[in-house]
C-alpha cells in the first residue's frame, strides 16, 4: 500500500488572477511499509534543523521561508536556502516519488467561460490540477509490475474543494478512459461494473497541513515549480538579484524525484481528455522536458 499526500500552491480563487497565474498540484508518494518512519525521520530532522537556527514553528510554509517572513524574518538568507536545499535533499535520499502538475490559470479560465467540456467540470484550475494528479496516479499504479498495492490520497484540507471533488470522483468517470489506459470490459455488465480508479483506495481523505510532514513537502515542491515557471514561463520580475538562479537550482533537483513524465501528460493522440491537460499547461513546459527554455 502506499501514501499519496497533495498540497498546492499559487490559489488564484473564482477568476484569473495574474498575480497567482500558474496554480501547481503535487503529490507525494510513500511506501506505506516506510511512511512511520518516513514522519518519524522528517520531524525529527526538521526539528534539529529548526532549532540549530532558533526557529519555533509548528508548520513549514515555503513562501515564508524563501521570503523571510513571520519567524524567518530574522533568518539569514544563506541559511534559509540551507533549509530548502536539506529538505528537498531529504525527499531524494528516502525514495518519495513526485507527482508534479502545473494549471495555467489564465488558460483554464478562458477554456471554462467558453464552455469547453472538461474546463466545465471544474469550479478553479485547483480542481483541474488535483483530478490530474489522481489520473497521474492510476495510469503509474495500474501499468506497474511492481505494484505492491493501491493507494491512499491525503489532500490538504482546501474547504469548498473537497467536496467538490468528492462530487467528481462520484459522476462517470468514462471520459478518463484514454487517460489512465484502462482496461474496458467488453460486457455491458462488467463495464457498470468498473472501477476506473481501481488503484485508489476509497475517496481522497483530507488532514491539515501542519498535522502531516508530506503534505508540508509537497507544499515545498509545489512552491519551487510555481515560482519557477512564475519566472521563466511568465517573466515575473525577480524578487531579487539572482532569484532565478536560486529557485532553478531546486527546480532541477525536484526532477530526480519525478515519477515517469509519461503519466503526467501522456503521449497519447487523439483523446481529449490528454489534449486538454497539454493544452492548459504553461508555456513552454511540460514534464518530459521539464527545463522551460526562453
Amino acid at each position: 500500500m502506499y501514501f499519496c499526500y497533495v498540497d498546492e500552491s499559487g490559489h488564484c480563487g473564482t477568476k484569473f488572477d495574474p498575480n497567482q497565474p500558474v496554480e501547481v498540484l503535487v503529490g507525494v508518494i510513500s511506501d506505506a511499509t516506510k511512511i512511520h518512519k518516513t514522519n518519524r525521520e522528517h520531524s525529527g530532522f526538521l526539528n534539529s534543523l529548526l532549532r540549530e537556527h532558533g526557529i519555533d514553528v509548528s508548520e513549514l510554509k515555503s513562501a515564508q521561508i524563501f521570503r523571510g517572513r513571520k519567524e524567518w524574518s530574522s533568518v539569514d538568507p544563506e541559511v534559509r536556502k540551507r533549509v530548502f536545499k536539506d529538505l528537498l535533499k531529504w525527499v531524494n535520499e528516502r525514495s518519495c516519488k513526485l507527482i508534479v502538475c502545473p494549471i495555467h490559470s489564465e488558460k483554464f479560465f478562458v477554456y471554462k467561460d467558453g464552455g469547453h467540456e472538461f474546463a466545465s467540470k471544474f469550479q478553479y484550475p485547483y480542481e483541474a490540477g488535483a483530478l490530474n494528479i489522481i489520473l497521474s496516479l492510476q495510469r503509474l499504479k495500474y501499468g506497474s509490475q511492481n505494484n505492491k498495492g493501491k493507494t491512499v490520497m491525503i489532500f490538504d484540507e482546501e474547504g469548498e474543494h473537497d467536496k467538490r471533488l468528492i462530487r467528481l470522483l462520484s459522476d462517470d468517470l468514462s471520459y478518463t478512459d484514454g487517460f489512465t489506459q484502462i482496461e474496458i470490459p467488453r460486457s455491458k455488465k462488467k463495464q457498470d461494473e468498473l472501477e476506473r480508479f481501481c488503484q485508489i483506495i476509497d475517496v481522497p481523505f483530507f488532514s491539515k497541513s501542519e498535522h502531516s510532514q508530506l503534505i508540508q513537502i509537497a507544499d515545498l515542491v509545489a512552491f519551487v515549480v510555481s515560482r519557477y515557471i512564475q519566472l521563466k514561463s511568465f517573466g515575473i520580475r525577480p524578487a531579487f538579484e539572482d532569484e532565478l538562479a536560486v529557485i532553478e537550482e531546486f527546480y532541477i533537483g525536484i526532477k530526480d524525484s519525478l515519477i515517469p513524465p509519461a503519466h503526467i501528460n501522456p503521449p497519447t493522440k487523439g483523446d481529449r481528455l490528454v489534449s486538454f491537460y497539454q493544452e492548459i499547461r504553461p508555456d513552454g513546459w511540460s514534464p518530459q522536458k521539464w527545463i522551460i527554455n526562453n
